[in-house]
């Protein structure tokens, strides 16, 4: 997201480069910056599809990339990689939890996925096993 939006200079604060954005100091009596957006590019989409113009294909500034478009992407290129089984985003997201299981703790890994109890031990693990 922070590509995305670096790449549209979608922030009000004219960043050029992640560094800009790592660079920043979060002050004692809070635990986060919130970054504002660009008044221009509140009320854009950040995920958009392409479209076709005069000078061939550009990414749209205002239509919407549709989930089952990007899925039917994600799809094909799990094919064009040689999977056997079809990539889903499933597949990434309980990647992601078996990477930050190795990481950190399991109760940062909860708060990171947003899991509540044993939802990932409960229904990401038993894929694992079998």
């Amino acid at each position: 997201m922070l590509a995305l939006a670096l790449a549209d200079d979608a922030f009000k604060n004219k960043f050029t480069s992640l560094k800009d954005i790592y660079s920043l100091v979060v002050p004692p009596d809070t635990d986060r910056i919130r970054l504002q957006w660009d008044e221009e590019w509140a009320k854009q989409p950040v995920f958009r599809d392409v479209e076709h113009t005069a000078n061939g294909v550009r990414i749209s500034k205002t239509k919407v990339l549709l989930y089952t478009k990007h899925r039917h992407h994600l799809v094909r290129l799990g094919r064009t990689c040689g999977f056997e089984k079809r990539l889903e985003f499933y597949d990434l997201r309980r990647a992601s939890g078996k990477r930050l299981d190795e990481e950190v703790t399991p109760e940062e890994r909860r708060l990171i996925m947003g899991n509540r109890g044993d939802v990932y031990e409960r229904y990401y693990m038993p894929a694992f096993i079998d």
